[in-house]
């Protein structure tokens, strides 16, 4: 997806900063080619959206690029937690919790 196709479902402006980011508002927006160019050193995936792109993620590569201990936090129930579990994740799921 576009960072303008994210700001539009999203419902805020897209701004193209010099340093290539999406800004708005208070905060900046980074974009990514991809999930995993998104995470390096990251503590933590969160999940906020029910987007089909996110359903079925690369939890072996995503995880070999995080710090770890790394989690999944997945708001909308919609990721595979097992696989993400078996890549070495912690996962927490809105409504059912760590597990």
């Amino acid at each position: 997806m576009s960072p303008e196709q994210i700001a539009g479902d999203l419902g805020v402006e897209a701004l193209a900063g010099s340093d290539g980011a999406v800004m708005q508002g208070e905060g900046v927006w980074p974009p990514a080619e991809d999930p995993v160019a998104a995470v390096p050193g990251a503590d933590a995936v969160l999940l906020l959206t029910e987007w089909q792109h996110f359903r079925q993620l690369d939890w072996p590569a995503l995880a070999a690029v995080m710090r770890q201990p790394a989690w999944l936090f997945d708001a909308r129930a919609v990721a595979d937690a097992a696989a993400a579990r078996a890549a070495g994740l912690r996962v927490w799921v809105v409504g059912r919790g760590e597990g």
